[in-house]
């Protein structure tokens, strides 16, 4: 299996960090060829299982919108995104079912009460229609799927690597993960919430310089 890509990582990272068991990559066969998940994730306590489509396009720069103008006017991220590039960030929907009905899914995750999918990429969904935009998505994937709840969420990759970073935040952690998105994580919350040793009275201005360091670098980028 060949190594994951960087948003592949931060999604498997974030369930990962969660307990579910994780795997990148999965192969699966649809009519006439083959296709993978990018990331499966399942808990077999709850019986939860994740499918995470990843997919960062364009420039480096680049974010892609979508606008409650776009979803009047289009109907569905999916039409939108067909019209805009004849190619669809999210043509794997069409796929879902025969993923779940697979003997490949059967293996892995033989018990199922909820399916989650999720698209995490550089698209922003306008926060006035994100709730209506996901639930368009939920319910054409859920007429393929039964017997099963289905959910469908779209998360940036900032988004999901800032919930990493608020999570490890609230951990206890005596030592590396040994993952390198969790690790690079960490350091983000050592460095946002730190704790100052060996300043005495002066850890106070200590604090506020390890913040201030991420916020001007941040700031870098954010120039116009």
């Amino acid at each position: 299996m060949s190594e994951l890509m960087g948003v592949e990582q931060i999604s498997a990272a974030y369930w990962n960090l969660k307990g579910y068991w994780v795997k990148g990559r999965v192969p699966y066969k649809v009519v006439n060829a083959y296709s993978d998940i990018d990331v499966l994730a399942y808990d077999p306590g709850t019986k939860h299982l994740v499918m995470s489509e990843t997919k960062v396009r364009g420039k480096k720069d680049e974010v892609r919108a979508f606008s409650k103008t776009n979803f009047e006017k289009y109907g569905s991220i999916a039409n939108f995104f067909n019209a805009k590039h004849k190619s669809s960030s999210f043509d794997f929907i069409d796929n879902v079912a025969a993923f779940f009905n697979s003997d490949v899914r059967k293996e892995m995750a033989h018990d199922v009460n909820l399916l989650t999918i999720e698209f995490v990429g550089n698209i922003v969904v306008d926060k006035d229609v994100i709730l209506a935009v996901q639930d368009d998505m939920r319910k054409r994937i859920a007429k393929s799927i039964d017997g099963v709840g289905v959910e469908f969420f779209i998360h940036t990759t900032i988004d999901r690597f800032c919930e990493i970073v608020s999570t490890i935040d609230g951990m206890e952690i005596g030592k590396r993960f040994g993952d390198p998105i969790l690790d690079i994580a960490r350091e983000f919350s050592r460095f946002l919430n730190p704790k100052i040793e060996w300043a005495g009275r002066e850890s106070g201005q200590f604090k506020d310089l390890c913040r201030r360091r991420i916020v001007d670098l941040a700031a870098i980028g954010c120039a116009e």
